[in-house]
């Protein structure tokens, strides 16, 4: 029984995985088109196809069982404007579960990005170590991120364990940050 309990309280190897909530509260944006790509592991559960304002939907990744690897890729979605009823941008959101805490630290990101970007590993590389433009990236025991495009705010966070949880949660600026805005094509 005490193994057991240490083993869940120091994050079991084998028990890697992230759950990816999407959570839309803009008001003019539909969320569709959900793009996953995974450097390893497994889906659990797929992504929703479409998050309308207000939905919010989840997908669970894992480690491939008997594999000395976590579970790390990324997700994006069309922004679709519903005023405009076309989607020029995408979001992402990158997450970084690994095997080994030895060795390596959970890692989260966000982002806007142009329509045309592939949900794929150059993706996933850019977000996990390039430098920030066009989203930020942080470590889990690190405050939440939040990143501005134009009249988008993105904001996410990440939790510290085996069986992580990143919340993604998409919102409308509101005229005062969009004020603030006005001209640069990303704030962060």
């Amino acid at each position: 029984r005490f193994v057991l309990l240490l083993a869940d309280v120091m994050g079991a190897s084998d028990s890697r995985q992230c759950e990816v909530v999407f959570s839309n509260y803009s008001k003019n944006y539909s969320l569709r088109n959900p793009r996953v790509h995974l450097e390893s592991g497994q889906y659990d559960t797929a992504m929703p196809s479409t998050l309308r304002t207000s939905e919010y939907g989840s997908a669970v990744f894992s480690k491939t069982a008997g594999a000395a690897r976590g579970c790390v890729g990324v997700v994006t979605y069309d922004l679709y404007n519903e005023s405009t009823k076309r989607a020029d941008k995408k979001i992402a959101g990158m997450f970084s579960v690994p095997f080994d805490y030895n060795l390596y630290y959970i890692w989260h990101g966000i982002g806007v990005f142009p329509i045309n970007t592939q949900c794929n590993s150059c993706l996933f590389d850019i977000m996990k170590n390039n430098e920030q433009r066009g989203f930020v990236r942080g470590r889990a025991e690190g405050p939440t991120l939040t990143y501005r495009d134009n009249d988008v705010t993105l904001t996410s966070a990440i939790s510290n364990c085996s069986r992580a949880t990143m919340t993604v949660e998409v919102q409308k600026m509101s005229p005062i940050q969009q004020k603030r805005c006005d001209g640069l094509s990303a704030d962060h």
